[in-house]
């Protein structure tokens, strides 16, 4: 039964304006909704997910922009929980991890620098899930429970809503409430004791025809691979906990109102950020000998070193006496309200959404090395947020079609900060040579703590417009305007303690505290910094249909990111600038969509030249003592200048095949003081002008398969026919012929070779859809990879290593729904 529609109606409106969501927020429901510009029209039931799916690429066939879509099909097929294991359909996506808080999404090479947390500037690919804005990263780093679709938008997006961006932005949609009373459980078992468990439940509240709910349960668990090899130390690294719940109920109180209410609570416990040694580096680049190297150090400490573990170990010289392994936990929370209303044709879209971030670190940054130099180094960041965004759109079949809107985004981040170093730091970076020098050192350092807390307020608001005008029955011309007025205020604060100097004499006792400050950081230290920083956003393209199914385009788009206050861990280096500039991006952009041969092939090309300016990054220097100081700059001018190709064929009703492929040329037009690489150590700065950006492969492919077969009612006493399916997938990547730099100093020791993945499926399924047995093996090959390779592990003293990707995983998944 519906409520009175008298009563309904008087409610509607004011809901439609307090409550929220995009046109995009729409993947399925039996209410009319929207699914990237595809409208799914009312229905007895909801459409199945694969429909739907397919609506999503079909919708972008006819969208002037770059696009590459992760299905529903594909999702299920290669056990992709994550945008993390997603990104290998997408060639243009990279995503470089150096733990929860420190990692970056990138699209064509740009988005953000580094892996190390920005806390003062958001990246520059925004990732949404439902369409709620996720300003920290590490939220998205999560497993995410009934996760439906993934979709890759290249170049500046910002005009169409949400959060402005330069590079793109990565839209997630999740499965909806359904009407139609249905559960769904999921268990997965693999090598290194991997269980997955996943299950919800759907179906009409109280057998209404206008309320209906969704609960889903994630929990996925897995022993750690990577192993000590120190005496003592029996621990595996590697090892996780993830698990994860989300309610929903969707409302549809009268015919032009739906509204979705969405909980969500995620967890994750990892043992991680180990580090695997491949090498010292003993001497510069100019053949002198690097003062205090690593094998230096360990002698002077009487530490003797397992050797070089390397990939083909998979191991680790940690030991216990240092301590508990390295460990850290993240957890995202939050609560929205997604809101559709049908005004005469036109509709109002809101998004409301109230998040919580909050990270804990627990590890050593000696991770790769079994000395107690440094105890910990940890950002505990904490983010609470909110936002809305609020749209009106004119009716669809105009010869102009508008949507306007306008964004508000506030946000509070704290992250408390902790430095303590460990009772052999002062023989390691000081290298006493009398015993007067050891004391020196022993007071200088050992134990010393730097305590800091950083925050910083944020508050945006953005108004946005964006029209298609369809000139002709084959001519579209879009347009965008947008600006972003953005206020931030940071406070960053902290004191330096160590060892009581008072029993040493008045000199020693000034030196001690000299050497202490220079090292670690002064005794207290206080920053107060605030920023504004207006950018406006502009998009133009326009697309002529040679036929209904052969579409190219030509667009401009231009995204901005703001800057903002300069806070980091620990007190700002002099070297560094108090205020980040805007980062603001051209994007201009060739394009061809196709659609073949009856629909049995989709085959959509690009060509695209960006330039960055004021590139985000990392600035460096080299304490006195060998520690190293990082901290945000602007590099002044990057170019990212490629082609990009997506395929999608259906040569036969059992065959499907996908390809992906990307060339990216992007480097640093401009940018002649940046960080040295430890090779050139002996410089204050260097210049990467010329030279690519890290963390960007210039060649990566994806190809994969899926082959189907009906093989009819083969199971005795199970009337239910059955398909076979099975498949493979394989991606790769690299940087000319040796790789592409793992760190942004561009060291030639930081180089990651080039490496292909593997994965392949096998399995039955009912014609139903109602059970699902899936085999799998991911990196079927165990190639021997890293993620990150860095050449400053051992803190400026030449030891080369990194984090190493997942060896041959494997396991066996049933899914049934009922």
């Amino acid at each position: 039964m519906r409520p009175p529609c008298q009563f309904m109606r008087l409610i509607a409106l004011p809901l439609c304006f307090t409550l929220a969501a995009p046109p995009g927020a729409w993947a399925q429901t039996a209410a009319e909704g929207h699914v990237e510009d595809v409208v799914v029209t009312s229905a007895p039931a909801p459409e199945t997910t694969q429909t739907v799916s397919e609506k999503q690429v079909q919708a972008l066939q006819s969208a002037p922009v770059a696009a590459t879509v992760v299905t529903q099909d594909q999702i299920q097929n290669l056990q992709i929980n994550n945008i993390q294991d997603a990104k290998q359909l997408a060639p243009s996506l990279t995503i470089k991890v150096l733990n929860v808080q420190n990692l970056t999404f990138n699209i064509r090479g740009i988005g953000n620098a580094d892996g190390t947390n920005v806390p003062g500037s958001f990246s520059g690919v925004p990732i949404y899930i439902d369409g709620i804005y996720y300003p920290r990263p590490g939220t998205a780093y999560l497993d995410i429970p009934d996760m439906d679709g993934l979709q890759v938008l290249k170049g500046p997006q910002g005009t169409a809503g949400g959060w402005d961006s330069t590079a793109g932005a990565v839209k997630v949609t999740t499965l909806l409430p359904s009407f139609t009373t249905q559960r769904d459980v999921s268990v997965t078992y693999g090598n290194y004791n991997q269980v997955l468990l996943k299950g919800s439940v759907t179906g009409a509240i109280a057998d209404t025809d206008w309320a209906a709910f969704r609960l889903s349960l994630f929990g996925n668990y897995q022993d750690g691979w990577i192993h000590s090899v120190s005496a003592g130390n029996n621990a595996s690294y590697g090892e996780y906990t993830d698990k994860a719940i989300r309610a929903q109920v969707l409302l549809r109180p009268i015919e032009d109102l739906t509204v979705r209410l969405v909980a969500d609570y995620s967890f994750i416990y990892t043992q991680c950020c180990v580090s695997l040694t491949t090498g010292v580096v003993t001497n510069y680049a100019n053949g002198a000998p690097i003062p205090n190297n690593f094998y230096q150090r360990a002698a002077s400490v009487g530490y003797i070193p397992q050797g070089n573990n390397g990939l083909s170990r998979w191991n680790t010289d940690l030991s216990g006496n240092v301590g508990a392994g390295p460990s850290e936990t993240g957890l995202s929370t939050g609560v929205a309200a997604i809101t559709h209303y049908n005004l005469n044709g036109n509709s109002i879209d809101s998004v409301t959404a109230f998040r919580r971030y909050g990270y804990n670190c627990h590890w050593f940054n000696n991770t790769a090395f079994n000395v107690d130099t440094l105890r910990s180094y940890c950002g505990d960041g904490n983010s609470w947020n909110g936002q809305e965004d609020l749209s009106i759109s004119s009716a669809t079949g105009q010869p102009v079609e508008t949507k306007a809107g306008v964004f508000f985004l506030w946000e509070n981040f704290r992250s408390p900060d902790n430095l303590y170093y460990g009772g052999q730091a002062g023989a390691w970076y000081f290298q006493p040579k009398t015993p007067a020098d050891a004391t020196f050192a022993h007071y200088a350092m050992d134990w010393t703590q730097m305590n800091g807390n950083g925050q910083v307020d944020t508050k945006s608001i953005a108004p946005y417009l964006q029209s298609v005008w369809h000139a002709t029955p084959q001519i579209d011309v879009t347009a965008g305007l947008r600006y972003s007025a953005t206020w931030k205020s940071a406070h960053n604060e902290g004191l330096t303690t160590g060892l009581d100097v008072s029993g040493l004499d008045p000199g020693t006792q000034q030196a001690v505290l000299a050497a202490r400050a220079s090292s670690v950081g002064p005794a207290y230290w206080s920053q107060y910094i605030n920023s504004y920083q207006g950018l406006p956003s502009g998009l133009i393209s326009i697309s002529y249909k040679v036929t209904p199914d052969i579409m190219p385009y030509v667009s401009y788009g231009h995204g901005a990111r703001p800057g903002g206050p300069n806070i980091s861990y620990g007190p700002l280096p002099d070297a560094a600038p108090t205020v980040i500039k805007p980062e603001t991006l051209d994007n201009y952009e060739i394009g061809l969509k196709t659609d073949l041969l009856d629909h049995k092939v989709q085959a959509n090309f690009a060509a695209f030249w960006m330039n960055d300016w004021n590139f985000i990054t990392q600035g460096a220097g080299i304490g006195t003592t060998g520690g190293f100081f990082a901290y945000t700059a602007n590099a002044p001018h990057v170019i990212s200048r490629g082609f990009e190709a997506d395929v999608r064929a259906h040569p036969t009703e059992e065959i499907s095949v996908n390809a992906s492929g990307m060339y990216d040329d992007a480097f640093y037009q401009n940018f002649p003081s940046a960080p040295c690489p430890v090779e050139l150590g002996y410089k204050s700065t260097c210049s990467l002008t010329g030279q690519q950006i890290s963390a960007t492969p210039r060649w990566s492919f994806n190809l994969g398969a899926e082959y189907t077969k009906h093989l009819g009612a083969i199971i005795p006493n199970l009337p239910t026919p059955v398909i076979f399916f099975a498949g493979p997938d394989y991606s790769w990547q690299s940087w000319t012929n040796s790789g592409w730099f793992g760190e942004s100093s561009n060291s030639i020791y930081a180089v990651i070779p080039a490496y292909g993945i593997l994965n392949a499926h096998a399995g039955l399924k009912a014609e139903d859809g109602s059970w699902n047995l899936t085999g799998w093996v991911h990196n079927a090959l165990n190639a021997h990879y890293f993620l990150v390779k860095s050449s400053n592990i051992g803190a400026a003293t030449g030891l080369i290593g990194g984090t190493p990707g997942n060896p041959l995983m494997a396991g066996l998944t049933y899914t049934a729904k009922f």
